[in-house]
């Protein structure tokens, strides 16, 4: 019989000591998914029966459950969008904004355009915020989504030009068109007050609030095909309000053209201070690093905005500065 070696294990025990230890692994390994599958299914269930009986705290429990469990939550939200009812579907779809993956988005997506709810269509559109969106939209999804823009009401209406600003991979001809259809909605935004705008944000008047919203989209459009839509319809306008809002829409198209117009209207005591903290931050995409003067004067600015202790040009420019100095501290690719 061959001898142990004292100074170690017989190769064959070695190889089998490894082999156990490889075994253990993936069967601890596939214990531990099959309880992310388990804890994936009951956050589901119990999410359900929270919509279902209306129970505030067991919903959020579950939106925390499903938050934890991330992406391996997904295949159970997918197959249970299927078959449920469309406020447990809003709740599903809820659950999402805790989920960061492409996935998720992919499932706000799909469902953004293909439910047949239309409250949860635009839920999930909203959800999608400021995700970056992971494909291309197809035709029959601009035509949808240019459709709920120009038809829908203000908040609706900012969901969908946010949402189509965001597309990637769009041809010029159809960077084009969304710009147009978003600019007419803008401009009608300006021109007809609405009761909506009583809405109040944190530090800018209802009405600033719902154009800001707008001019987001505009900061996220492709630059080369917004900037000359934007000069011709400033040019066609005489509205002298009208022809101020497409300044600093052409100031978060990053033009670097309306600087010096977008800092006199900073500089104005005599504007509205909600319109002054927009304009400043449209002034800081126009001229980059070069804002940063100004930015650092209103630093400290205490002019009141409509909330007590939220000045909004300070607001505005810490967080430009912020924005700004990161940019300038980043190496370049």
């Amino acid at each position: 019989m061959m001898q142990l070696k004292k100074t170690g294990f017989h190769p064959f025990l070695r190889v089998m000591g490894t082999s156990l230890v490889v075994i253990l692994i993936v069967r601890e390994s596939a214990f531990a998914d099959l309880n992310k599958l388990a804890a994936a299914k009951k956050a589901i269930i119990d999410l359900k029966t929270a919509t279902l009986v209306h129970d505030e705290a067991g919903l959020s429990a579950s939106y925390q459950a499903i938050a934890e469990l991330g992406t391996n939550a997904i295949p159970e939200i997918r197959e249970a969008l299927q078959a449920a009812e469309p406020r447990v579907r809003a709740s599903l779809i809820q659950s999402l904004i805790g989920i960061g993956d492409k996935a998720a988005t992919d499932i706000l997506l799909e469902t953004a355009f293909k439910d047949t709810d239309p409250q949860v269509a635009q839920l999930a559109a909203n959800c999608i915020d400021n995700r970056q969106i992971p494909r291309a939209l197809t035709e029959a999804e601009v035509k949808a989504a240019l459709d709920h823009l120009k038809g829908e009401s203000t908040p609706t209406g900012v969901i969908w030009a946010r949402l189509l600003a965001g597309a990637p991979h769009l041809d010029p001809a159809t960077v084009q068109k969304i710009t147009e259809t978003i600019c007419d909605r803008f401009v009608s935004e300006i021109t007809t007050p609405l009761k909506v705008r009583l809405y109040e944000s944190g530090y800018i008047s209802g009405d600033v609030h719902w154009l800001n919203q707008f001019l987001i989209a505009f900061a996220s459009l492709d630059s080369g095909g917004s900037i000359p839509v934007l000069k011709e319809r400033r040019a066609d306008v005489t509205d002298p309000n009208v022809r101020k809002w497409l300044m600093i829409a052409l100031g978060m198209s990053r033009d670097p053209n309306v600087g010096d117009e977008l800092r006199a209207l900073v500089e104005n005591d005599n504007e509205d201070v909600s319109l002054r903290a927009i304009a400043l931050r449209a002034y800081a995409q126009s001229t980059h690093i070069k804002a940063i003067p100004l930015l650092e004067k209103f630093l400290n600015d205490k002019t009141p905005g409509p909330k007590p202790n939220s000045p909004p040009l300070a607001i505005v420019s810490q967080g430009e500065l912020f924005k700004l100095r990161n940019d300038v501290k980043r190496p370049a690719k």
